[in-house]
């Protein structure tokens, strides 16, 4: 029992990890979007240093944002394709539990 509890914690915390990460390289991306025509204020910068960052984020959690993407649409695939076979076997006494006295 206690295992089970353990392992929903990794898994919850795994996800918000997840999540966070796809927050913050696309707040990074709306950010350069946002300030791609800036007026540069010249050698100190402090817009240029933030664009800095956001393309360094970019180049460290590009790939696996990326990677969490295609898994997430690996996953709702596996659903949907197992939910298709599911609805297409047909019930039996068996799956529906029924007991079959003499």
């Amino acid at each position: 029992m206690r295992r089970t509890a353990i392992s929903r914690t990794i898994r919850f915390a795994a996800g918000v990890m997840g999540l966070l990460m796809l927050l913050i390289v696309l707040l990074s991306v709306a950010f350069l979007v946002a300030e791609a025509e800036h007026d540069c204020a010249g050698e100190d910068c402090p817009v240029c240093e933030q664009i800095r960052q956001c393309e360094n984020i970019l180049r460290q959690f590009g790939c696996a944002v990326l990677a969490l993407l295609v898994s997430a649409l690996i996953a709702g695939a596996a659903c949907l394709v197992s939910f298709h076979f599911q609805a297409a076997v047909p019930a039996t006494p068996v799956s529906r539990k029924v007991r079959m006295n003499n």
